[in-house]
């Protein structure tokens, strides 16, 4: 008998010494997420570029053609490294300025929910899957034959067939609607566009757009570069 409590007080004395080092091993061998997990997870639950793009589909159309009417530029045949920084300046309010016009208000208003780079670049690459633009190039008229005179100037930059150059930050242009390229060149003329401290690259296009003479000029080589076509 004595025996027997000397057993069960020693196997009582072993617990007591081995609990502390059980609790410490409390979840051990609990299921924890590994971060490739999480991460997987929150991508599978973020929106997709199509589903980003249907906020821009009110005014640039699905197809991303853009619309005189709600003043909003063919997307379709632009650069994706242009279209990065345009949003994330309008995003960011850079490049509104003076720029209060209701279509950069509503663009802004848009982009508030493209806040992580990851969901932009999903956005730029859906907008790349659209194509070019379907818009075809215009006829050369003589306002355009008056336009190809000024824009020898531009081709510095933006190239002679309007195709761009980033590392010269130059948008391209061929594809562009006379009546944006027009709009653009005026809100640069007025300082509306590239006139905010933070719009470095826009603040280049200042200077240039102060060349033409006037807004017949400006109409002019609008006219010729919608000539540039795709």
């Amino acid at each position: 008998m004595k025996k027997f409590e000397l057993n069960v007080l020693g196997f009582v004395l072993i617990l007591a010494a081995i609990a502390p080092a059980a609790r410490s091993m409390d979840g051990l061998f609990e299921y924890t997420a590994s971060p490739r997990a999480v991460v997987e997870s929150e991508i599978t639950a973020r929106p997709g570029g199509r589903s980003l793009y249907l906020a821009c589909t009110k005014c640039h159309g699905e197809r991303g053609d853009g619309s005189e009417v709600e003043k909003a530029p063919a997307l379709r045949q632009q650069s994706a490294w242009y279209l990065r920084i345009q949003i994330k300046k309008i995003r960011d309010g850079i490049r509104a300025g003076k720029d209060t016009t209701q279509p950069i208000l509503e663009m802004r208003e848009a982009m508030k929910s493209v806040t992580r780079d990851d969901d932009l670049e999903l956005l730029i690459n859906y907008v790349g899957t659209l194509g070019d633009s379907s818009a075809p190039a215009e006829i050369g008229s003589e306002e355009a034959k008056r336009g190809a005179r000024y824009f020898a100037v531009c081709a510095n930059c933006h190239g002679r067939s309007g195709e761009g150059n980033e590392s010269l930050a130059a948008p391209k242009l061929a594809g562009l609607q006379r009546w944006y390229i027009e709009t653009q060149l005026k809100k640069f003329r007025s300082s509306m566009r590239g006139g905010n401290p933070s719009d470095t690259g826009g603040a280049q296009m200042l200077p240039f757009a102060l060349m033409l003479p006037d807004d017949a000029a400006v109409s002019d080589v609008a006219a010729y570069i919608a000539t540039l076509g795709k």
